[in-house]
Protein backbone atom coordinates (compact mmCIF):
# COMPACT_ATOMS: atom_id res chain seq x y z
CA UNK A 1 0.00 0.00 0.00
CA UNK A 2 3.18 2.59 0.42
CA UNK A 3 3.23 2.54 -3.50
CA UNK A 4 -0.27 3.23 -3.49
CA UNK A 5 0.31 6.98 -1.35
CA UNK A 6 1.13 9.21 -4.80
CA UNK A 7 -2.36 9.09 -5.92
CA UNK A 8 -5.54 7.13 -8.05
CA UNK A 9 -5.12 7.05 -11.68
CA UNK A 10 -5.87 4.89 -14.71
CA UNK A 11 -2.10 4.51 -15.77
CA UNK A 12 -0.62 0.87 -16.04
CA UNK A 13 0.43 -0.95 -12.22
CA UNK A 14 3.12 -3.37 -14.41
CA UNK A 15 5.91 -0.71 -13.00
CA UNK A 16 5.49 1.35 -9.50
CA UNK A 17 4.02 4.78 -9.72
CA UNK A 18 7.16 7.55 -9.10
CA UNK A 19 7.20 8.51 -5.33
CA UNK A 20 6.43 11.86 -4.07
CA UNK A 21 8.94 13.56 -2.53
CA UNK A 22 6.59 14.47 0.42
CA UNK A 23 3.77 11.73 1.05
CA UNK A 24 1.12 12.37 3.64
CA UNK A 25 -0.07 9.27 5.45
CA UNK A 26 -4.15 9.49 4.87
CA UNK A 27 -5.40 5.97 6.05
CA UNK A 28 -6.16 2.52 4.57
CA UNK A 29 -9.66 3.46 3.91
CA UNK A 30 -9.26 6.40 2.11
CA UNK A 31 -6.73 4.47 -0.32
CA UNK A 32 -9.14 2.04 -0.77
CA UNK A 33 -11.56 4.15 -2.35
CA UNK A 34 -9.90 4.24 -5.82
CA UNK A 35 -8.24 0.55 -5.63
CA UNK A 36 -11.38 -1.41 -5.28
CA UNK A 37 -13.28 -0.01 -8.36
CA UNK A 38 -13.95 -1.29 -11.26
CA UNK A 39 -13.07 1.27 -13.65
CA UNK A 40 -9.99 1.23 -12.12
CA UNK A 41 -7.10 -1.73 -13.68
CA UNK A 42 -6.55 -1.73 -9.11
CA UNK A 43 -10.09 -3.46 -8.82
CA UNK A 44 -9.75 -5.54 -5.72
CA UNK A 45 -6.59 -4.72 -4.28
CA UNK A 46 -8.06 -3.37 -1.53
CA UNK A 47 -10.13 -5.85 -0.38
CA UNK A 48 -6.73 -8.70 -1.43
CA UNK A 49 -4.45 -6.34 0.68
CA UNK A 50 -7.53 -6.54 3.59
CA UNK A 51 -7.26 -10.47 3.43
CA UNK A 52 -3.85 -11.02 3.26
CA UNK A 53 -2.90 -10.16 7.24
CA UNK A 54 -0.87 -6.70 6.16
CA UNK A 55 -3.50 -4.88 7.97
CA UNK A 56 -2.21 -6.60 11.39
CA UNK A 57 1.34 -7.08 10.89
CA UNK A 58 1.94 -4.61 13.73
CA UNK A 59 -0.26 -4.24 16.55
CA UNK A 60 0.23 -2.00 19.67
CA UNK A 61 -0.18 -3.74 23.02
CA UNK A 62 -1.78 -1.56 26.16
CA UNK A 63 0.26 -3.60 28.65
CA UNK A 64 -2.55 -6.53 28.36
CA UNK A 65 -3.08 -9.39 25.64
CA UNK A 66 -4.34 -7.43 22.46
CA UNK A 67 -8.24 -9.52 22.34
CA UNK A 68 -9.68 -8.33 19.65
CA UNK A 69 -6.88 -7.05 17.36
CA UNK A 70 -7.54 -9.90 14.86
CA UNK A 71 -10.15 -10.75 12.21
CA UNK A 72 -12.05 -13.76 13.65
CA UNK A 73 -11.17 -15.28 10.87
CA UNK A 74 -7.37 -15.07 11.79
CA UNK A 75 -4.66 -17.54 13.34
CA UNK A 76 -5.07 -15.61 16.29
CA UNK A 77 -9.00 -14.44 16.96
CA UNK A 78 -9.69 -14.10 20.30
CA UNK A 79 -7.08 -16.97 22.43
CA UNK A 80 -3.79 -15.08 23.06
CA UNK A 81 -0.83 -16.68 22.93
CA UNK A 82 1.30 -15.49 25.60
CA UNK A 83 4.24 -13.65 24.84
CA UNK A 84 7.61 -15.38 24.56
CA UNK A 85 9.89 -16.31 27.51
CA UNK A 86 10.92 -13.97 29.88
CA UNK A 87 8.44 -11.18 28.34
CA UNK A 88 4.69 -10.45 29.79
CA UNK A 89 2.09 -8.33 28.21
CA UNK A 90 3.68 -5.43 30.85
CA UNK A 91 6.61 -5.98 29.27
CA UNK A 92 5.61 -6.01 24.74
CA UNK A 93 4.57 -2.82 22.99
CA UNK A 94 3.95 -4.45 19.60
CA UNK A 95 3.21 -8.06 18.47
CA UNK A 96 4.71 -8.45 15.21
CA UNK A 97 2.14 -10.96 12.36
CA UNK A 98 0.03 -13.05 14.50
CA UNK A 99 -2.44 -13.04 11.33
CA UNK A 100 -1.70 -16.83 9.88
CA UNK A 101 1.61 -17.58 10.19
CA UNK A 102 3.66 -16.43 12.90
CA UNK A 103 4.05 -14.31 15.90
CA UNK A 104 6.73 -12.18 17.45
CA UNK A 105 6.87 -9.49 19.89
CA UNK A 106 8.70 -5.89 20.28
CA UNK A 107 9.94 -5.53 24.18
CA UNK A 108 9.60 -2.45 26.19
CA UNK A 109 12.63 -0.43 24.54
CA UNK A 110 11.94 -1.02 21.01
CA UNK A 111 14.02 -4.08 20.28
CA UNK A 112 12.78 -7.55 18.82
CA UNK A 113 12.64 -10.32 20.94
CA UNK A 114 15.38 -12.79 20.00
CA UNK A 115 16.48 -15.87 21.12
CA UNK A 116 19.80 -15.08 22.59
CA UNK A 117 22.65 -16.59 23.87
CA UNK A 118 20.70 -19.06 25.74
CA UNK A 119 18.55 -19.83 22.75
CA UNK A 120 14.80 -19.26 24.13
CA UNK A 121 12.11 -19.64 22.24
CA UNK A 122 10.98 -16.22 20.77
CA UNK A 123 8.68 -16.84 17.90
CA UNK A 124 5.59 -18.71 17.40
CA UNK A 125 4.62 -20.38 14.88
CA UNK A 126 0.84 -21.09 13.83
CA UNK A 127 -0.62 -24.38 12.71
CA UNK A 128 -0.22 -23.22 8.76
CA UNK A 129 -1.35 -26.93 7.87
CA UNK A 130 -0.70 -30.70 9.11
CA UNK A 131 2.93 -30.69 8.42
CA UNK A 132 3.38 -27.64 10.62
CA UNK A 133 2.57 -28.34 14.31
CA UNK A 134 1.81 -24.78 16.19
CA UNK A 135 4.17 -23.94 19.37
CA UNK A 136 7.27 -21.49 19.70
CA UNK A 137 10.48 -22.01 18.41
CA UNK A 138 13.71 -19.56 18.47
CA UNK A 139 14.11 -16.75 16.12
CA UNK A 140 17.74 -15.09 15.81
CA UNK A 141 19.37 -17.08 18.04
CA UNK A 142 23.08 -15.46 19.15
CA UNK A 143 21.43 -12.65 18.67
CA UNK A 144 21.55 -10.61 22.38
CA UNK A 145 17.84 -9.60 23.31
CA UNK A 146 17.99 -5.85 22.71
CA UNK A 147 20.00 -5.28 20.08
CA UNK A 148 17.66 -6.29 16.82
CA UNK A 149 15.47 -3.06 15.74
CA UNK A 150 12.49 -3.66 14.08
CA UNK A 151 13.40 -1.93 10.59
CA UNK A 152 10.86 -3.91 8.27
CA UNK A 153 8.23 -1.23 8.41
CA UNK A 154 9.78 0.07 5.22
CA UNK A 155 7.98 -2.53 3.30
CA UNK A 156 5.75 -3.98 5.57
CA UNK A 157 3.89 -0.80 7.26
CA UNK A 158 2.04 1.46 5.64
CA UNK A 159 2.64 5.04 6.57
CA UNK A 160 6.20 3.51 7.85
CA UNK A 161 8.63 6.64 8.88
CA UNK A 162 12.04 5.41 10.00
CA UNK A 163 13.66 6.72 13.72
CA UNK A 164 17.23 7.95 11.87
CA UNK A 165 18.67 7.35 15.40
CA UNK A 166 18.12 3.47 16.51
CA UNK A 167 19.80 4.58 19.82
CA UNK A 168 17.10 7.40 20.65
CA UNK A 169 13.67 5.73 21.10
CA UNK A 170 12.02 8.32 22.44
CA UNK A 171 9.69 8.30 19.38
CA UNK A 172 8.30 4.94 20.12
Amino acid sequence: MALLVGGCSDEDYTTPPPQPTMATFVGSETCGNCHNEPETKAEGIYDMWKASGHPYKIVKIEREAPMGSFPAFSAYPNDPIDPTQGETWETITYTIGGYRWKMRWIDADGWIVTSGDAALEAQYNFETDADHAPGYTTYHTGDERGTKPYDCGSCHTTGWVANPDPEDLTHN
